[in-house]
């Protein structure tokens, strides 16, 4: 698989770490590890968002917060919607 094991971003490397199959497992930068288990990302112990196929659910402090996606035809990600149906995130590439 021809997967990133390291890239440079600036001064700071940052590493990926995969299973045999080539599912991102976790991402290190300095000594802050992301680790992605299923539909769930981790920061250390703390649960930072739950990935679904409508978008994303992260917890608040006033409860969860939900982010929907809008995809394109072939299913790629254009815009990250708050659910109050603020953009967050708008992508307008062309190819």
């Amino acid at each position: 698989m021809n997967l990133p094991e390291e890239v440079r971003v600036g001064n700071e490397k940052v590493f990926y770490i995969y299973t045999s199959f080539g599912e991102k497992l976790a991402t290190r930068v300095g000594s802050s590890l992301t680790c992605y288990r299923g539909p769930l990302v981790y920061s250390g112990e703390t649960l930072l968002y739950l990935v679904h196929p409508e978008g994303l659910t992260r917890k608040s402090t006033g409860g969860y917060v939900y982010y929907y996606m809008k995809l394109d035809h072939p299913g790629c990600m254009r815009v990250l919607c708050h659910a109050s149906g603020n953009t967050l995130i708008s992508l307008l590439e062309s190819f």
